[in-house]
């Protein structure tokens, strides 16, 4: 069978939010190709607070800026001053000096959440970079729940420029937004039969897109991956099961992997060994990278396969803020494929994400790589991956974590590495 990755990436160029109607319109799409490999193919779905893509506006002496509010935000009008910080960490160092202010800002050390929660700031504004789009964001499901969200949005860089003179004036926040309770749904492909032993490997992607956005580097090239994996898989079945999961939701907060590990608990724990998560791909010139959750020895090891295999990748072991995460709390090791630092990557986040800057010779590494580590591991005489994670990465998972839920995370790590 046949497959033309780029023609899934324009299949896919539009706005695609999870709990959407991009997202089921996305999931028919994806599921029309994958039906033709004839892999079981089976939706988990799940619940969010999602939301339409809103709007936002900013006044201030009688002029009009547009905003991008976050994800989340409702329908809320806002007056303060406006103040500006180049550097929103101030927020904690002068704690309470900006009670009641509009804060716009550009840089910051920290998470701007954790800023942002009891500083009594009436509304904040970040600055996106120069050169692009503005950026899109979301709160979190947790931070919105229970009510500690702080009216936030984003401007473009070139606005910003005339907002900073006007610091210490009036302004005036508006936004509107729907928010609702909406089911995502997660597509899960099952290659290959437990012959060998019973062992799982995972291959994950996300399909959704943030709002405004067509996500095509981020992440409807590594979704066009997934889809040619099935294909693959299906005309050389492996001997070890291998599930490849197309997730939604991960923009806003990994909900669909989280779901996932949650209702699939034991499958995890028990048999999970490996995740190869396939996340940014697509850039016509840019650079292959190895992000490895796990140990230096499988870093070596697919550095190793990549390198066989003509490919060249820049290798690094460290936490990587997307679908590997949520198994990472049953020591899951994960192998994270992807490509960056081309003009693709660069509107990532912004309506600048679209298939025009996708080329099906910038999607061939990300793939081949991610097939030749998954055709080496599942044929193994021996399973040829330790489910294990560096001491050194195990508290930045804890803290990511418990950023990312904004609760404790249940971490089930083998007892020797208990605290």
């Amino acid at each position: 069978m046949q497959l033309d990755q780029y023609e899934i990436v324009r299949a896919l160029d539009f706005e695609r939010l999870g709990g959407s109607e991009g997202e089921r319109k996305a999931l028919d799409i994806l599921i029309s190709y994958i039906e033709k490999t004839g892999l079981p193919v089976s939706i988990h779905p799940f619940q969010i607070h999602g939301f339409d893509t809103g709007e936002a506006s900013l006044v201030v002496d009688g002029r009009s800026w547009t905003l991008h509010p976050y994800g989340l935000e409702t329908e809320v009008e806002i007056e303060g001053e406006l103040c500006y910080l180049e550097n929103a960490d101030a927020l904690e160092y002068n704690f309470g000096a900006y009670r009641g202010k509009i804060v716009l800002s550009f840089t910051t050390s920290r998470r701007v959440t954790d800023l942002l929660i009891g500083s009594g700031v009436a509304a904040y504004i970040g600055i996106s970079p120069p050169h692009k789009e503005a950026l899109n964001l979301s709160h979190r499901q947790k931070t919105f729940e229970v009510g500690e969200a702080v009216p936030s949005a984003t401007v473009g860089y070139a606005d910003a420029t005339e907002l900073i003179p006007l610091a210490g004036r009036i302004a005036r926040i508006a936004i509107r937004q729907r928010v609702e309770t909406r089911i995502g749904h997660n597509i899960i492909v099952t290659a290959g039969a437990a012959e060998r032993d019973e062992t799982l490997t995972y291959l994950v992607g996300h399909y959704d897109s943030v709002a405004r956005s067509h996500g095509s580097i981020d992440n409807a090239a590594g979704t066009a991956n997934l889809v040619k994996a099935c294909y693959h898989f299906a005309e050389h079945p492996p001997e070890r099961e291998l599930k490849i999961i197309f997730f939604s939701a991960e923009e806003l907060g990994l909900l669909g992997s989280y779901a996932y590990v949650r209702d699939h608990d034991e499958e995890v724990g028990r048999r999970g060994r490996l995740v190869v998560n396939v996340d940014l791909s697509g850039d016509p010139i840019g650079q292959n990278r190895f992000t490895v959750l796990g140990t230096k020895q499988l870093l070596g090891y697919v550095a190793g396969v990549a390198r066989e295999n003509g490919l060249m990748f820049q290798e690094s072991l460290g936490i990587y803020s997307s679908d590997c995460m949520p198994f990472a709390v049953h020591e899951l090791p994960s192998v994270n494929i992807l490509r960056s630092g081309g003009r693709g990557i660069h509107h990532v986040h912004t309506a600048g994400d679209r298939a025009r800057n996708v080329t099906p010779e910038g999607l061939e590494d990300s793939y081949r790589a991610a097939e030749a580590v998954l055709d080496r591991v599942l044929a193994g005489e021996i399973y040829p991956v330790r489910k294990e994670i560096d001491p050194s990465l195990r508290e930045r998972i804890e803290k990511y974590l418990w950023q990312s839920l904004r609760e404790k995370p249940e971490l089930r790590w083998i007892e020797s590495y208990k605290r």
